[in-house]
Formats: C-alpha cells, sequence, structure tokens
C-alpha cells in the first residue's frame, strides 16, 4: 500500500519533501489517468489532469481514513464534475483506498466497481454524481447536517467553470451564505475549456463575481497547479470560522502536464489512441505498459 501523505495545515508552507512527494505522486496519477482511459477507449484526461493537484492536496489535509472508507468522523469530499473519474479513482488509489490493478483493469467495465461517473460504489467515494451542476446542493446538505449536529466535519467540493452555466447552483450558493456554512469550500478547476469549446463562447460569465455577489469568501489562485497555492488557500478555508462559506477557484491548465494535450478542448472527452499514448508516457518519464 502507498505511504499516506498527511500535511499539516497549522504549518505555513509544505516543506520541499512534501512538494517532491506531491510530484512523485502527481506522475503516478497521471499514469493512471492515461491508461485507464485508454485501456477503456473512453472516459475525460483533459479535466482529471487539470484537477489532479487539488486532488492530491486535499487528501493530504482532510480527515480521512482508506481502511475505513465510511468513517464517521471523515471530512466528505463532493465531486459535482463527476466525469473527473480517472483524476479521482487514480487519487483515491494512491492513498490507500483500492489498488491500481483494480482500478485500470475494470474502469468504465459494464459490471465493474469503477464507473464512467464517480458513484458510491468505489470506496472513498461520498455522492454518486450524473448531471453535472447538482454537486454543490449535495455538498450544502452534508455541510448543513454537520452544522445541526455540531459535528466539526468538514466538505470540500469540486466543481468546474462550465457547469456553473446552470441555475440550480446559484440556489445553492445563496443557500450555503445564508445558513453561515463555513464548513464548506469549493474548488473550482478553471481551465476556461468545456467539450463544446471557450467556456466564454458556450456561455460568458463571471465565477468570481458570482460568489462574491451572493456573500462568499473568494479566493483566486493564478496558477492552481502551485502546491503550495493549494495548501495555503485549502488550508485557510478548512479552519475558517466566519460564518461564511469560501469558494476557492484555481486557474488550471487543461491536460496539465502533457504539452501536445494541454489548452485543448477535444481532450475534454477524448483517449488517447497508442501512438499518442506512448508519447505521453515518455513525456511524463513514466514506463509505458499498455500493453503489458
Amino acid at each position: 500500500m502507498p505511504p499516506q501523505l498527511e500535511l499539516d495545515m497549522k504549518k505555513a508552507q509544505l516543506t520541499s519533501e512534501e512538494i517532491r512527494t506531491l510530484q512523485d505522486m502527481r506522475k503516478r496519477c497521471a499514469r493512471r489517468i492515461l491508461l485507464s482511459t485508454a485501456l477503456a477507449a473512453s472516459g475525460h484526461p483533459g479535466g482529471s489532469l487539470s484537477t489532479l493537484d487539488m486532488l492530491l492536496v486535499t487528501y493530504g489535509l482532510i480527515k480521512h481514513d482508506p481502511q475505513q472508507p465510511r468513517l464517521a468522523g471523515r471530512d466528505r469530499v463532493v465531486v459535482s464534475i463527476g466525469h473527473i473519474s480517472p483524476g479521482v479513482y487514480s487519487t483515491l488509489a494512491e492513498y490507500g483506498y483500492f489498488t491500481e490493478d483494480d482500478f485500470l483493469s475494470g474502469f468504465r467495465r459494464t459490471g465493474s466497481g469503477f464507473p464512467g461517473h464517480v458513484e458510491k460504489i468505489v470506496p472513498g467515494v461520498e455522492w454518486d454524481t450524473g448531471n453535472l451542476g447538482q454537486g454543490l446542493a449535495a455538498a450544502v446538505g452534508m455541510a448543513l447536517t454537520f452544522k445541526i449536529r455540531k459535528m466539526d466535519n468538514r466538505v470540500i467540493c469540486f466543481m468546474g467553470d462550465g457547469e456553473h452555466q446552470k441555475g440550480q447552483i446559484i440556489e445553492a450558493i445563496r443557500f450555503a451564505r445564508k445558513y453561515k456554512l463555513d464548513n464548506l469550500t469549493v474548488m473550482i478547476d478553471r481551465n476556461h475549456l468545456q467539450i463544446c469549446g471557450s467556456t466564454e463562447y458556450v456561455m460568458p460569465q463571471s465565477i468570481r463575481g458570482l460568489y462574491a455577489s451572493l456573500g462568499w469568501t473568494v479566493k483566486y489562485l493564478e496558477d492552481g497547479h502551485d502546491y503550495n497555492s493549494i495548501f495555503q488557500a485549502l488550508s485557510a478555508a478548512y479552519q475558517n470560522s466566519s460564518g461564511v462559506p469560501t469558494v476557492i477557484v484555481a486557474r488550471t491548465i487543461m491536460s496539465k502536464g502533457i504539452s501536445f494535450m494541454e489548452n485543448k478542448a477535444k481532450y475534454h472527452g477524448s483517449p488517447l489512441k497508442p501512438d499518442q499514448l506512448a508519447a505521453a508516457l515518455t513525456e511524463l518519464g513514466v514506463e509505458d505498459d499498455f500493453a503489458a
């Protein structure tokens, strides 16, 4: 089982050793993302790679136990952008919830335990994601429950920029502010791309302006792949007791880490062909065991 990374949110910043550990974890997870989607000949590598750094830091900070996925005292991670399942499953495998082989052999296979959108059948997944745009409402419900029960658990909700075009999200934003859900943090993968192309072309909007206008604390990360920036923003949000929920809008790069895939909308939902996969794995500096 891989070692669990445990980050101390009381620190001002990550150590150089922790950053190296995260970089190594990223390389292994990126390989899994590319392999799983190529083996299934379907899936979403682009958003998985753009959210990966945030996922890795999040699971290093929150209260959770891979040996007890339903531990009562655990925090909750809600993945509203459910199609980034390759990134989520890769991260959960890295933290020891299940084996890499189980994930790679089962991803998107009929009857397997690793569906194309994240579902609770997978150890470590907290909510079944279907149609996008609904995860924040689920996360708000969890956060409110913790408040009512006077529990100190936290809720982290991963969202995409494209899904913010849906109206239900605005209702959830208002609700969270009214009921002072400072135990809720939203992490937004702001890569400015969705399946149809640029988010600005499909439906122009100011995501930061939306949350700010409805009373949330808004934090913007110019580099959503910088581990220290993610760590510092998430640590502050996790310890928040102001009565105001927090949103972290992270500027990311679609398909981060694979040069010929970066910032291309086609890789939102297009797995690599064998020759492309070989080139990508070479760029990552990992073994090409696609045919093994």
